[in-house]
């Protein structure tokens, strides 16, 4: 019989915002009737365990879809008998000595499994056991020029700031790991000047930007025969512009893939990039490790994962890629100033996801 967390106020209390890992998000693939949208994961990294699940209904509406949240019960499964009840759409954080100090197990042989329960369905998962990540060696980063057609129809050069990641590919159980990366970046912006107070020193503020967008960023170990490790591997880019003005980090999480969770993130990209070529995955035809008990046949969106996780940082200063102008060096200070006044010249907490604390991982 399995035994649940008798604790649950416990559990709550170690809940963490969503802001404390960033998700990557993926587009649904295209289908023509409502689906439920199944998702979730446990993460692991040095310190802690990371849990979280969530039950969408995507609705097809005027050629788009649509989606709302359905009540359900979900709970993490660990090595087949003890229950971790999630609350829904929220991320929660144990350590991990706490965690294997109430469950018992240790990290190397950890197995996890994601159940749902949405109405009278139950929705299980395959169980997955986490795979150890190799610690990368380090970050680097190219500048690139890409020519793009603009609205003008011209055609002019674009620069850009690729990612690039030097990290060994067996982890320390000396086994040959498929990962993936998930790129965001923080930048310094200040202020204006103000010519009619020469006392005043413009703020400094660091701005927390959203994930980089694109391509999934994934490598198959499979298709690495003969290396055991990889060497300015581009993970991601982002073009040059202000942010790059003053100073930016860029943080990169690599986590390990299981076969399983390779390839669906190699349908999920595949179905993301069609070409309309006849070998292309068909939409909603990406497959999931979550299934209907009592109906096996229902096609689901989603995916369980289990992964850990390795954290590495990178800073870049002008010079570096280029020397893109700050965005207010040529500022000019109005007259009256406005208290409600959004202008981020004026104010650079205006500046969304900006703050004047300097974060703590900023030392150069």
């Amino acid at each position: 019989m399995r035994k649940g967390w008798r604790g649950l106020g416990l559990l709550l209390g170690l809940m963490v915002c969503a802001s404390c890992v960033d998700d990557l998000i993926i587009d649904l693939p295209e289908a023509n009737e409502e689906q439920r949208v199944i998702e979730g994961f446990v993460e692991r990294d040095q310190n802690n365990y990371l849990f979280w699940g969530d039950v969408l209904l995507s609705q097809p509406v005027a050629g788009t879809f649509e989606q709302k949240r359905l009540e359900a019960d979900i709970r993490i499964i660990y090595n087949g008998d003890r229950e971790i009840i999630l609350p829904q759409n929220e991320k929660v954080k144990i350590p991990v000595a706490e965690f294997h100090s109430t469950y018992g197990g240790d990290p190397e042989s950890a197995r996890f499994q994601l159940e749902t329960r949405v109405g009278a369905d139950i929705y299980r998962s395959n169980e997955q056991q986490i795979v150890s990540v190799p610690k990368p060696d380090s970050l680097s980063t190219a500048l690139e020029v890409r020519p793009f057609v603009n609205s003008s129809g011209n055609i002019v050069d674009q620069k850009y700031v690729k990612v690039l990641v030097h990290t060994p590919l067996m982890n320390e159980a000396s086994q040959k790991t498929s990962m993936s990366w998930q790129i965001t970046y923080e930048y310094e912006a200040m202020e204006g000047a103000r010519p009619s107070n020469p006392f005043y020193e413009p703020k400094l503020c660091y701005v927390k930007a959203n994930p980089l967008r694109g391509a999934i960023s994934i490598a198959d170990a499979n298709e690495f025969s003969g290396f055991d490790r990889l060497r300015a591997y581009e993970i991601g880019d982002l073009g040059l512009g202000p942010a790059f003005s003053i100073g930016l980090f860029f943080t990169v999480v690599q986590k390990s893939i299981g076969e399983e969770a390779i390839k669906y993130w190699t349908e999920v990209k595949a179905s993301n990039e069609r070409s309309g070529n006849i070998y292309d995955v068909f939409p909603g035809r990406i497959r999931s490790n979550i299934s209907n008990e009592s109906n096996p046949d229902e096609i689901i969106n989603g995916y369980f994962h289990v992964s850990e996780s390795d954290t590495i940082r990178h800073y870049v200063r002008p010079g570096v890629v280029d020397f893109p102008r700050r965005p207010c060096a040529d500022w000019i200070e109005p007259e009256i100033i406005d208290p409600a006044s959004l202008d981020p010249c004026l104010d650079c907490l205006n500046i969304i996801g900006s703050s004047v604390i300097r974060p703590t991982y900023w030392k150069i």
